[in-house]
């Protein structure tokens, strides 16, 4: 279920006594939310794996706020990435100048004007020399010539952020079964 329109699709699953339920590391919490919460009213008993890591939320909810101040939105690392693709869909949620760039010579093709209010998001394992040059390439914009752009970026992790990202502290397995029953009242209750 990559996208909240196709949570939909859950209402054309047939109905199971039991089941189990596995999140990509890089989903979207909310998404992943609304998933659960959807097959808990189809599933009798349902094993949940959280394996969504707390620095991914992190990333994601930095990226939407800065998106909503943002007039351009600069998303950096491989197009290929899960991660990467997901900060720019987020950002291009509130900023429709959202452009995913693997390297500075790419940010020749936007058209930056004086007023802009530049935000910078990088994916989970964008290389920090990647990001370095994005950045530099940004900052020349910001302070000199006859454009001057305000720029935005989030906490940007460092290579060593990234290694505890990886480790099993950062990204734990949570794996829960429960009666549609239990969530249902865990869902009206707010109680996790």
């Amino acid at each position: 279920f990559p996208s909240h329109d196709s949570v939909s699709q859950i209402k054309d699953l047939p109905e199971f006594s039991k089941a189990c339920v596995v999140a990509q590391t890089t989903l979207d919490f909310n998404l992943w939310g609304d998933i659960i919460k959807k097959l808990s009213f189809k599933i009798e008993s349902l094993q949940i794996f959280n394996t969504i890591c707390n620095s991914t939320i992190e990333r994601q909810d930095e990226a939407k706020e800065i998106s909503k101040i943002a007039n351009k939105m600069v998303v950096v690392g491989d197009s290929n990435s899960s991660n990467t693709k997901k900060l720019f869909d987020i950002c291009k949620n509130s900023c429709t100048d959202t452009y995913l760039v693997e390297n500075a010579v790419q940010l020749d093709n936007v058209n930056f004007n004086n007023d802009d209010i530049i935000g910078i998001v990088a994916g989970a394992s964008t290389p920090e020399n990647q990001i370095n040059e994005i950045n530099e390439k940004l900052k020349l914009l910001e302070g000199g010539g006859e454009k001057k752009v305000e720029i935005v970026s989030e906490k940007i992790n460092s290579e060593k952020d990234f290694e505890k990202d990886q480790n099993e502290e950062s990204c734990v397995l949570e794996s829960q079964t429960q009666s549609s029953d239990e969530m249902s009242k865990q869902h009206k209750t707010g109680v996790s």
